[in-house]
C-alpha cells in the first residue's frame, strides 16, 4: 500500500530501500557517489511513499536554499516588475526561486527588511534602495552576495545595473529647449532616492549650459498620485513644459494637468 504524501519520513525511505537513513539524504541531495543501482532504489522506493523531500531539511543539509531575495521600493510600478520578471526567468533557469519583498517607498524599513530577507535566502538583488550611502555600506557585508539595480555606490563590492539618469534628463531638457521651451518644471521624486539625485545633477549641467532658461522644482513622489496632486502647482507655475521623476508620475501629471486645464476653461466662461 502506498503511503500518504506528508506522512512519509526519509526513516521509512530508508527502511523500504534497506539503506540508512544518511543514504537517503545524500540521494535526494544529489551528494551520493555509492553505487547508482543503490541511488536508484532509493528513489524507486521514494516514489513508491510518495515521499517528498522537507526544503527547510534540505536547505540545512545543503547549505543553501535556492532562493533570491528581491527588494524593491514599490512593486506597483511597471518597470520594477520588468526586473523581476528578468530575474525570475533567469533564476528558475538554474533552478533557483525569487523571494519577493517591498519596502514601500520606506528608506527607513529598508535596511532592517534586507537584512531579514537575506538570511530566508542565499544572495539578494536590491532595486532602486532609497537607504543612504553610508547605511548601504554599512550592510554590504551582510547581504552579500548582493547586486544592485538602479544605484551604484563606490564603496558597496557589489556589482551593478543601472540607467545614467543624470545623461537622460539632460537630454530631455536640451530637446525641450531646442523646441522653444525656457521655462520648465521637474516634478522630482523621493529626496533620499538616488535615481532623482542623479537627475537633479543633470537639470544643474542643463542649467549651467543654457543659462536663458529657468527649472522650478515641485515636490511630488514616485506613484501615479503624486503626480496628479504636482498637476495643480505645475499648472500655476507658469512653466510651458515639465519633466517628472518616472512614467508613473508622468501619467499622474499629465492626467491632473488636463484636470486643471478644464477647470480653468469652466471659470473663465
Amino acid at each position: 500500500m502506498t503511503a500518504q504524501r506528508g506522512n512519509v519520513t526519509i526513516a521509512d525511505v530508508a527502511r523500504h530501500a534497506g539503506v540508512s537513513p544518511a543514504t537517503v539524504s545524500r540521494v535526494m541531495n544529489g551528494r551520493f557517489s555509492g553505487e547508482p543501482e543503490v541511488a536508484e532504489r532509493v528513489q524507486a522506493s521514494a516514489r513508491t511513499l510518495a515521499y517528498a523531500p522537507s526544503p527547510l531539511a534540505r536547505s540545512l543539509a545543503l547549505g543553501r536554499t535556492q532562493v533570491v531575495a528581491f527588494v524593491v521600493p514599490d512593486l506597483a510600478n511597471p518597470a520594477f516588475q520588468s526586473v523581476l520578471a528578468g530575474l525570475s526567468k533567469t533564476a528558475a533557469a538554474d533552478g533557483y526561486r525569487v523571494l519577493v519583498a517591498d519596502s514601500a517607498e520606506s528608506p527607513d524599513d529598508e535596511g532592517p527588511l534586507s537584512v531579514e530577507i537575506r538570511r530566508r535566502t542565499d544572495a539578494i538583488v536590491l532595486c532602486a534602495p532609497r537607504m543612504p550611502d553610508e547605511q548601504l555600506t554599512a550592510l554590504a557585508g551582510q547581504l552579500q552576495p548582493l547586486v544592485l539595480i538602479n544605484r551604484t555606490s563606490p564603496t558597496v563590492p557589489a556589482p551593478s545595473l543601472a540607467i545614467d539618469y543624470r545623461a537622460g534628463i539632460f537630454a530631455l531638457a536640451a530637446h525641450l529647449h531646442a523646441l522653444g521651451h525656457r521655462s520648465l518644471a521637474y516634478v522630482y521624486g523621493p529626496e533620499r532616492s538616488m535615481s532623482n539625485a542623479r537627475r537633479e545633477q543633470g537639470l544643474e549641467d542643463f542649467l549651467r549650459e543654457h543659462p536663458d532658461s529657468r527649472v522650478v522644482r515641485i515636490a511630488a513622489g514616485a506613484g501615479s498620485e503624486d503626480g496628479r496632486r504636482a498637476a495643480a502647482a505645475v499648472f500655476d507655475s507658469g512653466v510651458s513644459a515639465a519633466l517628472a521623476f518616472n512614467d508613473l508620475v508622468a501619467v499622474g501629471l499629465v492626467g491632473g494637468c488636463a484636470n486643471s486645464a478644464s477647470a480653468c476653461r469652466r471659470t473663465s466662461r
